[in-house]
This record gives structure tokens, C-alpha cells and sequence, in this order.
């Protein structure tokens, strides 16, 4: 089945089994959060506890043709300009029971095209063919977007800064940094996978850890992550999430990083 969300206050899935959707082997896109033709909006919706690209055995790949979730259909219309009309929306939440498997799809697991505040926590995204989350700028131009000075770029979840991950060999530890807009408040989930993208850049198949953290005056934050019981060989990946400071119905919705 595909579904298709042009609608406020909506949900897809839930946090148990009995409300899990199985979205899979549809042509284009799993799950698409768009605009209405006659200007409504697409808000404060949830996505969540569903299998997005595979079976119902949760293993078996079953591949959406493009992305397993879509938001917005166009880029934005210029550098410096971010949409609204698809925006605080709520893809997994804060632990592994609200968290979508999405993997297996033709595309990106999640593609972000316009507006900003669209979170996407605690998910398993992985075995995509390109991306597991793409935040796509007003170039149109699909991939890896590279941090910038600041996070002052715009497009898809204002093009959030990713963190960075170092760790020496033989290491138990690894050092999190993340550069992005001063003295705000930042979700860190740590995943592990099986191996990186040809891009260079991993998916997040499994949840390591959260960590919720605020940048300096410099817009910079620091930490380490025991990754001591990690099997040698694991692919570590790790995504970013500004959050808003004002929940909306006692959530908190934020914008996340590739």
C-alpha cells in the first residue's frame, strides 16, 4: 500500500504491532507528506512503527521504487527561502517503539525537499539504495550536502549540519562533534551498521545511543561515545536534530540531519 498525506494532525502507524503498516512495492515513493493544491498545509503529522521497504517479516525486502518516505515534492525556491506547508512533522519519536524500519528502497530512505522541523528519531534506516535521509537544497541537486560555516543554508530541514565522528584505531571511544547554530538545543543519536554508502556516508540500521546536547556561543559541541561492545568492522554513523523549543501537544519537533 502507499499512502499519501496532505492533511494536520494525522498518523500513519503507532507504537504497537497491531497499528504497524507494511508500505512496500509501490512504484514511486512509500509514503509521500505534500502540500495541498489549494494551499493546506501538512503539519504535526506522525509516521511512526511502520516497515517501509521490506515484508512483513521485517527482513525480506519488498522496495518502494524511489524513496521510502517523501516530504514536499519540489526544492525550495531559492537559496535563503524555507517553505512552511511541510514542516513539524514526526518520522519515529523518541525511542525504538515509535522508530519505522525503512530500508530496501529505490531511492533515499527519506528525501526532504522543502520546509524545515520535519524530525525523523529513532529509526532503523538502512540497505537504501542511495541516502538513508537526503535534505535537498534549492539546486534540486540529490546526495550528500556538506556541513557549511554556521548551518546558515537553507532547503530541506534548513539543510541541518550532520555531526562528525573520529576515533583512533583500536580505540574505545569515539569523539562526536557537531557544528551548527549557537547555543541551541541538539538531539545526537549514534547508530550502527554494516558498512558505508559508496558515498562514504553511512545509513543508521541499528540505535547506539541518544545523547541531547546545547552548541556554544561558537554554535560548537563535544562528547564521547563508548562504542567499547561494537563489533570491529561496524560502520558508525550519527545524525543531528535541532529541537524546537516549544512542544506542540507535548511533543517536540525539530529539524534533522542527513
Amino acid at each position: 500500500r502507499v499512502a499519501q498525506l496532505v492533511a494536520a494532525y494525522a498518523r500513519i502507524g503507532g507504537t504497537s504491532i497491531a497499528t504497524r503498516n507494511l508500505i512496500a512495492g509501490n512504484t514511486l515513493d512509500g509514503i509521500t507528506v505534500e502540500p495541498g493544491a489549494s494551499g493546506q498545509d501538512s503539519l504535526y503529522n506522525h509516521i511512526q512503527g511502520n516497515y517501509i521497504g521490506v515484508q512483513a517479516d521485517g527482513v525480506t525486502a519488498l522496495a518502494n521504487g524511489r524513496d521510502g518516505i517523501r516530504f514536499g515534492n519540489t526544492p525550495v525556491a531559492a537559496a535563503g527561502v524555507t517553505a512552511s506547508d511541510v514542516a513539524n512533522n514526526l518520522v519515529g519519536g523518541d525511542d525504538a517503539s515509535a522508530g519505522n524500519l525503512i530500508a530496501h528502497n529505490g531511492r533515499n530512505g527519506i528525501t526532504v525537499f522543502c520546509c524545515a522541523n520535519n524530525r525523523m528519531t529513532a529509526n532503523a534506516i538502512y540497505s537504501n539504495t542511495q541516502l538513508g535521509i537526503d535534505l535537498v537544497g534549492a539546486d534540486g541537486i540529490l546526495g550528500v550536502t556538506a556541513n557549511d560555516a554556521g548551518d546558515l543554508d537553507s532547503g530541506g530541514n534548513d539543510l541541518q549540519n550532520f555531526p562528525v565522528l573520529t576515533a583512533a584505531d583500536g580505540a574505545t571511544s569515539i569523539t562526536v562533534t557537531l557544528h551548527s547554530v549557537a547555543s541551541a538545543l541538539y538531539r545526537i543519536e549514534v547508530f550502527t551498521g554494516e558498512a558505508c554508502d559508496a558515498s562514504g556516508y553511512g545509513e543508521g540500521a541499528r540505535l547506539l545511543d541518544t545523547i541531547t546536547l546545547m552548541t556554544n556561543s561558537s554554535g560548537n559541541v563535544q562528547f564521547s561515545q563508548n562504542v567499547a561492545g561494537v563489533p570491529d568492522g561496524t560502520a558508525l554513523t550519527a545524525t543531528a536534530t535541532r529541537l524546537l523549543s516549544a512542544p506542540v501537544g507535548g511533543q517536540v519537533y525539530g529539524s534533522t540531519s542527513e
